[in-house]
Formats: structure tokens, C-alpha cells, sequence
């Protein structure tokens, strides 16, 4: 009896890692989409619109793609997004003056002709705004606020997901090699 063992597939061909990358590649940006769509669920609607705001911020991006090292991200570059995140704790400092008041005048009608606030008559609307916002300032700067923890149930709500997305990729990679 005789055995012959014969080099066949991708793998043998010295492309083993080009089919890894292109797996793990085609992983992580379904895997960046995914969790880049749960936190935008979760994430507050603020006063602009969409594209300007909070929502329209968050965006997912691969690093290092064709590379073992790849990773994958969803972030946003507003400033003031991590408090958003994990809240603000009792006693801690105020916010920052005047960034509330675009939300003041949108969300609480302290603007123009549609305020119904008796000062209307001896405040200009602007400094009713102004007001307002050194009230929920103050509040704020005692009592704090809980976090909305959209980045973190985002990828929580995401795992089960996450996990069948990783062990496709093993299919496919053995998939590819026996080809």
C-alpha cells in the first residue's frame, strides 16, 4: 500500500496571510458597522440636526487594515461627548458657560415670538437664555446627571453579533485554504 501526499490549496501557495488579512478585513468593517449603528441608537438627540450634532460625530473607521494589528473604532471628536457617555458626578464643576444655550432656546422655547415666559416683557429672549441656563448650570454642578453609556451598551448590545462575525471568519479562512 502506498501514500501519496500531495501540496495542494491557497495555503501552500504562499498566500495565507493575504487570505487571513482579507477575512479579518472583511470582519472588522461588518463588525465596525454593527456597533457604529447600536450606539447611534442609543445615542440623545440633541438640538442640530443629524449631521451636525452629537449623532452625526460618531463614526466608525478600521486601523491597520491588511495588517495582523488591525483594529477596529467607533469615536466621536466632540468635546464634550465623554460626558455625555459616563454623566457628571454630584458637586463636580459646572459646565461651561454658554454651551447650553442653543439647547435652552431650542428644547425649552426660551426664543424670539414662541417664549411664553412672563419676563418676556423686561428680558430680551437672549437673556432669558442666559438665565435659564445658569439655573440648569447650577443644577447640573450639584446634582450631576447619569450617563446615556451609549459607546458601552452599544458594544454590549453587539457581542452576540461580534462573536458569530470572528468564528465565520475561521470558515472562511479554512474555506480559502482548501481551495
Amino acid at each position: 500500500m502506498q501514500i501519496k501526499i500531495e501540496k495542494k490549496g491557497e495555503i501552500f501557495k504562499g498566500k495565507a496571510s493575504q487570505i487571513v488579512s482579507k477575512q479579518l478585513g472583511s470582519a472588522m468593517y461588518e463588525s465596525v458597522q454593527l456597533v457604529e449603528r447600536n450606539v447611534k441608537l442609543l445615542t440623545p438627540r440633541g438640538v442640530s440636526d443629524a449631521r451636525k450634532g452629537l449623532l452625526g460625530s460618531i463614526r466608525g473607521s478600521i486601523i491597520n487594515k491588511g495588517t495582523p494589528m488591525i483594529m477596529g473604532q467607533v469615536a466621536s471628536n466632540i468635546g464634550y461627548v465623554e460626558v455625555i457617555e459616563k454623566g457628571r458626578a454630584p458637586g463636580k464643576k459646572w459646565p461651561p458657560d454658554g454651551v447650553l444655550i442653543k439647547w435652552i432656546q431650542k428644547k425649552l422655547g426660551v426664543w424670539g415670538k414662541s417664549s411664553s415666559m412672563r419676563m418676556h416683557k423686561i428680558m430680551t429672549p437672549e437673556k432669558m437664555a442666559q438665565s435659564v441656563e445658569f439655573i440648569i448650570r447650577r443644577k447640573i454642578g450639584k446634582r450631576g446627571f447619569k450617563g446615556f453609556h451609549m459607546f458601552e451598551k452599544g458594544l454590549e448590545n453587539s457581542m452576540s453579533r461580534l462573536t458569530l462575525i470572528f468564528k465565520e471568519i475561521g470558515l472562511g479562512i479554512a474555506r480559502e485554504f482548501s481551495e
